[in-house]
């Protein structure tokens, strides 16, 4: 069984009462800008005030597809919010990257964190790369911010500050001026080394270097792949542009550090090879070699159902009775058939009548997800 290739979402954060908010996610790159709805409640953990924020689209990123952007969460963290307690909202579907929601209950305070995270399902697949960060002050009489990459620098700053247990509600003012000016603003959040500059805070702000200190060097990626003459090929980090490109050796530049997918892309949009979790190093380049061999002829089916009955493969076998799919965790199962097209019926259990679809089909090479009597 191949492993399962996970696709990935976005969405937004914040609010108190009745505030609403709405997001609009252009990729790895979404921009929200949040605005208060200028109202206090008492706390519902024993005391203290609450203020609220409403998210709305601002701006645009990389040219991740929308289509893929289906589910987000928003998560305000802080000094004093107990952890596990954190305001937030989970699973909000988006409608073409857009979505409105209502976060309630966010502790008035001085530098509270608000983070983004992507979903490709409900299920919670995380997009890769599609987080964003903001820092900003709650208070009664109302606040605003931007959360897009511009602020996801000082964001994962004050995250990591906050993950080493300190007290981020005591930073003044003139202190969080200076840790943005180490922070280059002409490159991507990406390549900001954030846990560097809170290692270095930490030691005492007069310790932090100039910005220049601070940049990641991009890593890059070389391979070799003949099998189609054009195609497009994408590292699923949130800097580097999606590249099309020609049959022979190939390099894709500007990747951020980190662990990234690489997918390669037909004409017609599908994937036609995929290679999971390669590690990106700062200023390294990865080399994948000849890719060719591992061109994705197989047909790849996810479902929400146990069982799979095959009733035409396109091939001498021509059916797979009532066969038992992989267990891939959070409700889906998969199932690799072997051949270029197929007949599908997916099924409860092993017998004809916990039939759970009619008769289905795919008739090209991919990898496919079935939900909600669609495909993705």
């Amino acid at each position: 069984m191949k492993k399962r290739m996970k696709k990935r979402m976005i969405f937004f954060a914040a609010g108190v009462l009745s505030a609403a908010l709405s997001l609009s996610v252009l990729a790895g790159c979404t921009d929200l800008s949040l605005s208060d709805s200028k109202e206090s409640a008492n706390s519902v953990m024993g005391g203290g005030n609450y203020g609220s924020l409403t998210v709305v689209p601002s701006g645009s990123g990389r040219a991740l597809d929308v289509s893929e952007l289906k589910y987000a969460s928003v998560t305000v963290s802080g000094t004093g919010i107990p952890s596990g307690s954190e305001p937030s909202r989970k699973n909000v579907e988006l409608s073409g990257g857009k979505g409105t929601v209502t976060v309630s209950n966010i502790p008035v305070g001085k530098n509270r964190i608000v983070t983004v995270q992507a979903f490709s399902n409900s299920d919670g697949a995380k997009i890769d790369g599609v987080r964003i960060r903001a820092v900003t002050d709650i208070s009664e009489g109302g606040n605003s911010v931007i959360v897009d990459w511009n602020t996801t620098a000082l964001g994962n700053v004050f995250a990591s500050l906050y993950e080493k247990s300190v007290d981020i509600s005591a930073i003044s003012d003139e202190d969080k001026s200076k840790i943005q000016n180490a922070i280059d603003s002409t490159v991507h959040a990406s390549f900001i080394n954030a846990a560097a500059i809170a290692d270095d805070y930490r030691s005492g702000v007069e310790k932090l270097k100039d910005k220049a200190e601070y940049v990641l060097a991009p890593a890059n990626l070389t391979f070799s792949y003949t099998e189609l003459s054009s195609y497009k090929v994408q590292v699923t980090d949130p800097s580097s542009a999606v590249a099309t490109c020609s049959s022979g050796t190939q390099t894709v530049s500007n990747i951020a550090p980190g662990t990234w997918s690489v997918y390669i892309l037909n004409e017609a949009g599908t994937v036609v090879l995929r290679k999971p979790l390669n590690v990106f190093k700062t200023g390294e380049t990865l080399d994948l070699g000849n890719l060719d061999a591992v061109i994705l002829t197989d047909i790849i089916v996810h479902a929400k159902v146990p069982y799979i009955y095959i009733w035409d493969s396109g091939t001498s076998a021509d059916k797979i009775e009532f066969t038992s799919m992989k267990d891939e965790g959070n409700g889906w199962y998969g199932y690799t058939i072997e051949a270029s097209s197929a007949g599908i019926i997916f099924l409860s259990q092993a017998n004809w009548s916990a039939k759970i679809t009619g008769d289905l089909s795919r008739t090209t090479p991919g990898e496919y997800w079935f939900k909600d009597d669609k495909w993705y």
